[in-house]
């Protein structure tokens, strides 16, 4: 789902906010979510799931 599909389903929803502001609010979250992981912190968002960064060791070289 895209932001511009978001924020239609929030116009219809709360259609008393303009679509400027419903717009700030969803770029809002997602750069805050954004800001988080590039933080290392954990995002869980309730009944949707929750998002982290995995660091992955270095591969060690093996021989046979």
């Amino acid at each position: 789902m895209s932001k511009k599909e978001i924020v239609k389903k929030l116009k219809k929803k709360y259609f008393e906010i303009g679509s400027k502001n419903l717009e700030k609010i969803t770029d809002i979250f997602f750069d805050q979510i954004a800001q988080s992981l590039i933080n290392k912190r954990p995002v869980e968002i309730r009944s949707i799931g929750s998002f982290f960064i995995k660091e992955i060791s270095e591969k060690k070289k093996a021989r046979n």
